[in-house]
């Protein structure tokens, strides 16, 4: 080998050890700045053995209860033990229980702040990229697939976001990854270890997301369409065995059915098909570049554009020279997940399919796709396309990088869902001399007051209520802030203190209003 292949060879291995690097860092890199959002919060609630309704009494009576009492619902306590965390995970059968007890016993060993519940979730990210490599290898082969592969989730925006927040999102990664290659394995080799492999791997998968079974859908597909009926027989068994495992969970569902419904109930509340629309196309944008951007920003066309017409030609290309099997994984991996959510609200009406990490199967398949797409570009005979593939390359790792950079030192995401405006209208209570923070018992607002109680003076009281209930303020309070309003919250305070409820005046702290006085 000449000096001259030689530096390029050793120029490309550093290339990729400095983006892989990158992205570890980019996942470890400010764990504490973000906002620790409302579902974050219940995370902490569950897994430290509390429960909403056991919190509640204790928060929305009027008292005043300051922004450090707050979070001693956060913390693991001796009053709190594991049994605790598993009766307070069977009320809520929403959320399978896997990742919520491994995280009892991380933060037993850790602690329970911020950073060591959501320094978990990095943990799983990172195995993702092992497994992502054992995917690419037993679909592909060759060693180009899988190296590009590693690039591509390395600086992802969606899974570094992922791998950052205290929910189970980063671990379903793994589990749907290794569930995808032992089944590779079982369907190729047969046999009832391999068999018994996939199995497990799709029994944690469901004990960590209950959809899950929109990937084992998928899986059911493949097999069905790729293999003959000795296999058809080997999956249905495995299956069963595998529901045989969940049982227990079922057992749990089926008792908490009811409340699971009402929980669930926001996922039929109907959007517009435009909305719909705009949000699918991000979804697959997330993946590869995420700006942050305002939904209206022509961004919102431009990306999901561009990443879909990559996802067309590395189909195509996928099609032409892998085998039917290899197609066929790749594709039911990728449309029937996002089908399972799409159909249902196009048919039924809903959001279902609003929630970007409920696509990560389809995520991960369009990956898949877009790095094979990219490999055979760069691989081809052809100087174009060859220079195609590394332009095509370098700038997705590039929009990857960018977006990474922006996030990592944003104080909010848009995956903060209903806290997102947390930190701004903390910045503005943080400004007041002696203020006050009010709010009332509602779907949302103890996880998002706790949310905010991280980002204010520990000293700052709140008080919170249930209505018709009006709380008894203080005239030492410099400001009375409301953290949500309700046309008998606004009547009864302005009755009570004379005064009138208005929205604050600064366009970043969306969602807050104070009670002034009347000159």
């Amino acid at each position: 080998m000449g000096k001259s292949s030689l530096s390029l060879k050793n120029s490309f291995n550093f290339a990729i050890s400095f983006i892989l690097i990158l992205g570890i860092s980019f996942r470890c890199l400010n764990l504490d700045r973000k906002v620790y959002w409302h579902d974050e919060v219940f995370t902490s609630i569950r897994v430290v053995g509390y429960t909403g309704a056991e919190i509640e009494p204790r928060v929305f009576n009027g008292e005043p209860i300051t922004a450090a009492e707050l979070q001693q619902f956060q913390q693991l306590t001796p009053e709190k033990n594991f049994g605790d965390t598993l009766h307070a995970l069977a009320k809520h059968a929403e959320h399978p229980p896997l990742y919520y007890l491994l995280a009892r016993g991380w933060v037993q060993a850790f602690g329970s702040s911020t950073v060591a519940f959501r320094s978990l979730s990095v943990v799983f990210s990172l195995l993702a990229f092992p497994c992502l490599y054992w995917l690419c290898q037993a679909l592909f082969g060759a060693p180009g697939v899988p190296v590009v592969s590693l690039l591509l989730l390395a600086v992802s925006p969606f899974h570094v976001l992922y791998a950052q927040e205290a929910r189970e999102y980063s671990l379903w990664t793994v589990t749907i990854l290794l569930s995808s290659v032992t089944l590779l394995r079982a369907t190729e080799r047969g046999g009832w270890r391999h068999w018994g492999a996939y199995g497990l791997s799709l029994a944690l998968g469901m004990y960590t997301s209950l959809l899950t079974v929109l990937a084992a859908i998928a899986h059911g597909l493949f097999v069905l369409i790729t293999t003959r009926r000795r296999q058809w027989l080997a999956y249905g068994l495995t299956l069963l065995a595998t529901l045989g495992l969940f049982s227990p969970w079922i057992t749990v569902m089926l008792i908490q059915f009811s409340n699971l419904k009402h929980v669930t109930d926001w996922t039929t509340h109907t959007r517009s098909l435009e909305f719909l629309i705009k949000i699918w196309g991000l979804h697959i944008s997330s993946v590869f570049i995420d700006p942050g951007f305002e939904l209206n920003h022509p961004f919102t066309y431009m990306a999901p554009t561009v990443v879909l017409i990559m996802a067309v030609i590395g189909a195509y290309r996928l099609s032409q020279t892998q085998s039917s099997r290899v197609v066929c994984f790749v594709l039911t991996l990728t449309l029937i997940p996002a089908l399972g959510l799409i159909l249902p609200d196009l048919l039924m009406g809903g959001q279902r399919s609003v929630s970007t990490r409920y696509f990560l199967p389809t995520l991960i398949g369009i990956q898949l796709i877009a790095a094979y797409g990219l490999v055979s570009l760069l691989t081809s005979d052809d100087l174009a396309q060859r220079r195609w593939g590394k332009g095509g390359l370098v700038s997705v790792l590039i929009a990857g990088i960018l977006s990474c950079s922006l996030s990592a030192q944003a104080h909010t995401w848009w995956n903060k869902g209903i806290s997102y405006h947390n930190f701004n209208i903390a910045q503005v209570i943080n400004r007041a001399s002696n203020p006050v923070v009010v709010g009332f018992r509602s779907a949302n607002s103890l996880g998002n007051a706790i949310s905010l109680s991280y980002l204010l003076k520990p000293a700052t009281p709140f008080q919170m209520t249930q209505l018709p209930n009006i709380p008894d303020i203080s005239d030492s309070f410099s400001d009375v802030f409301l953290i949500q309003v309700s046309g008998d919250l606004i009547q009864g305070l302005e009755q009570t203190y004379g005064g009138r409820v208005e929205g604050v005046k600064d366009p970043n702290a969306y969602g807050l209003w104070k009670l002034t006085s009347v000159d």
